[in-house]
């Protein structure tokens, strides 16, 4: 899928290079200027750094709460943490899902607002699991992109239409059973 999002990028002229590391950056009065471990150098108005995701949790190390070995905060599926009372939902948790029976983390505005509403239902007594799989979209280079599910533990890929044509889904199954999918222009079936 990688490979299928990357020729998207190219079909719509983007100079996507991958495997190269930033060795410098310098800026002039005119542009922004990086050169990359390739020796090539380029130019610029501005600069987009996106280095991943990681939970700011560091204020609870060394108190009684339990964090992941990513360094985020261990909630069940109702945003509990291991201490009564105390709950924690959005990109700094890592929450057990009852679907895919394990902990996993969602880094998008979506599953936050879902998982802070299970957070408050949980706090004012009215027990709520916060089981809703993850999912996003975008929109680019007038392509609809959806994905939903976690493929954690997928040892099958299922596809129907045609990568080629940014025309598909891919069906990602564990043992036989859905557990992610991944569409270009099929909203109606990641539904």
């Amino acid at each position: 899928m990688g490979d299928a999002l990357a020729a998207l990028y190219r079909s719509a002229g983007v100079d996507l290079r991958t495997g190269e590391k930033v060795e410098s950056y310098r800026e002039t009065a005119d542009a922004a200027l990086v050169t990359t471990s390739s020796g090539t150098t380029f130019e610029g108005d501005l600069v987009v750094v996106g280095i991943g995701m990681v939970p700011n949790a560091e204020f609870l190390a060394g108190t009684s709460i339990e964090l992941t070995g990513d360094g985020a905060i261990a909630v069940d599926e109702y945003c509990r943490t291991n201490q009564p009372g105390i709950y924690a939902a959005g990109d700094v948790t890592a929450f057990h899902h009852p679907l895919f029976g394990h902990r996993i983390r969602a880094e998008h505005f979506d599953n936050a607002n879902a998982q802070g509403m299970a957070a408050a239902k949980n706090i004012l007594g009215k027990p709520t699991a916060h089981a809703t799989s993850p999912w996003f979209w975008s929109d680019q280079f007038g392509r609809n992109l959806q994905y939903t599910g976690h493929p954690s533990g997928a040892d099958q890929m299922v596809l129907r239409g045609r990568v080629d044509d940014f025309d598909f889904v891919a069906y990602y199954l564990a043992g036989g059973v859905l557990t992610a999918a991944f569409g270009i222009d099929r909203g109606g079936e990641i539904a």
